[in-house]
């Protein structure tokens, strides 16, 4: 409403200030006119879209929007908190300069609480021609199934006010219709009802039928390599993601992108071979665009379902609504080793700890207080070291006293040893012999050997 107010209001003015022209200055300004009449109601009569981006602050939406717009994005050139952003993009067909049509982007600051500015977006004339695009950011894991569910139940929200409008159960027939028939004419659905053409849902499959198109993008996939080194996470911690959010984006009709800044150098890190490294040369951004005019304009605007989906590249894995299928997702698992299907997200994927540390205030001493302390110290030291020099004199003089007397006591115990067993010797040679008897002839051998502490005395006798 407010674009094409704005257009209104520019075309007048235009036509007012070429009709003055023509009347002073000829047929010239009169050809001109008329090719600016034509002009404006051609950029009047073009189809016009309106995509609305959701998603939590910091999370790439507008950085997205900017390379979609094939502009440079400058994080300083951001407002922040405004609430309810609005640009456009030109559509036009490939290889082409002509505009198509024009898409008009509102995005939603991360504040969900901001939702109520939406339902002048959402209302029942505009339904037809919306298309959500939800942002979750890849750089924190652990949060992104709550962020999927919360903007999810943003959108259920805005649309409860025209739930039982005949446009809206128009539209879930629609989808319906054309998730049953994807696949069907190489993946193009011009989203006609066809009853016989219908095929029964999977399981799992459009399980919540909100009757408009949604496209779930992941951002920020090119850190996934840096995930694996600062979280932890392998592979099947990856494959476990995704199973989740493909799980919930299949009840909801939901298509499923990942985005990357650098996609080309990242798929070609990741090819081995010269036949598949020609797949890095394909812009994800370029495919998003495709894909988003497709979802908005349809095959009615020339704008078929050109790429295929595309699982085979962690960073840039690219999932079209009603593509998916419990079957497909259960793929997923074989890469599990210690992981089970059934296990809790938030047990599964966790945050990095994060260290606190307590700030400690240290007073300084005032410099006088701090000298006088240690004054006091060194007069203390010095008089409890000379007491201890004065107590230790006496103490060494008696330690060499008790030496010397210990020493002379070893000498005159030695000394009186030996003068015992010099006299045991001499009195055990002049011992009486008895004259009875037969006759005894006896030889008595006496060997001494003295030592400094021992002293040994050998005897052997001989009898006849």
């Amino acid at each position: 409403m407010i674009e094409l107010a704005m257009e209104e209001s520019s075309t007048s003015s235009t036509t007012t200030a070429t009709t003055a022209t023509t009347g002073t200055t000829g047929k010239k300004e009169l050809w001109q006119s008329i090719l600016a009449d034509v002009s404006s109601s051609k950029t009047r009569q073009l189809p016009k879209r309106n995509l609305i981006v959701l998603g939590d602050e910091g999370s790439g939406k507008s950085s997205l929007i900017a390379r979609l717009q094939k502009k440079k994005f400058n994080a300083d050139d951001q407002p922040m908190g405004t609430g309810l952003e609005y640009t456009y993009l030109d559509v036009k067909e490939d290889d082409a300069d002509d505009i198509v049509g024009r898409l008009g982007v509102y995005t939603l600051d991360g504040d969900e609480t901001h939702a109520d500015l939406l339902k002048f977006v959402c209302t029942e004339d505009q339904l037809p021609q919306l298309v959500f695009m939800i942002c979750l950011d890849f750089s924190r894991p652990w949060a992104i199934m709550s962020c999927l569910e919360k903007w999810l139940t943003v959108i259920q929200q805005q649309l409860e006010p025209v739930q039982q409008t005949e446009t809206l159960t128009h539209l879930k027939e629609k989808l319906k219709s054309y998730v049953q028939k994807f696949g069907s004419d190489d993946g193009e659905d011009d989203g006609e009802e066809d009853d016989d053409a219908f095929l029964p849902l999977d399981e799992g499959v459009l399980t919540t039928n909100l009757g408009v198109p949604i496209i779930v993008v992941l951002t920020k996939c090119d850190l996934i390599p840096s995930l694996r080194k600062d979280l932890e996470l392998q592979g099947q911690h990856f494959d476990y993601i995704q199973m989740k959010i493909r799980q919930m984006c299949m009840s909801v009709g939901a298509a499923v992108v990942y985005q990357s800044k650098n996609t080309t150098e990242a798929k070609t890190a990741t090819t081995s071979t010269a036949a598949t490294a020609n797949l890095g040369a394909v812009n994800t951004t370029q495919r998003l665009l495709r894909y988003i005019q497709h979802l908005a304009f349809g095959k009615e605007f020339s704008f078929p379902l050109r790429d295929a989906a595309d699982i085979t590249h962690a960073q840039s894995t690219f999932i079209p609504a009603a593509w998916d299928s419990q079957a497909k997702i259960d793929v997923l698992k074989d890469g599990f080793k210690n992981i089970q299907a059934t296990d809790e997200y938030n047990n599964t994927i966790r945050p990095p700890i994060i260290k606190t540390y307590k700030e400690e205030t240290i007073e300084v001493q005032d410099e006088q207080e701090f000298l006088k302390q240690q004054q006091g110290r060194l007069g203390r030291s010095a008089a409890q070291l000379t007491s201890q020099l004065i107590s230790e004199k006496p103490v060494k003089s008696s330690r060499r006293k008790s030496r010397a007397a210990s020493k002379d006591d070893l000498l005159a115990g030695f000394k009186k040893q030996l003068g015992s067993t010099t006299t045991s010797t001499s009195s055990s040679s002049k011992s009486p012999l008895d004259t009875t008897g037969p006759s005894i002839t006896t030889t008595t051998t006496t060997t001494t050997t003295t030592t400094t502490t021992t002293t040994t005395t050998t005897t052997t006798t001989t009898t006849t």
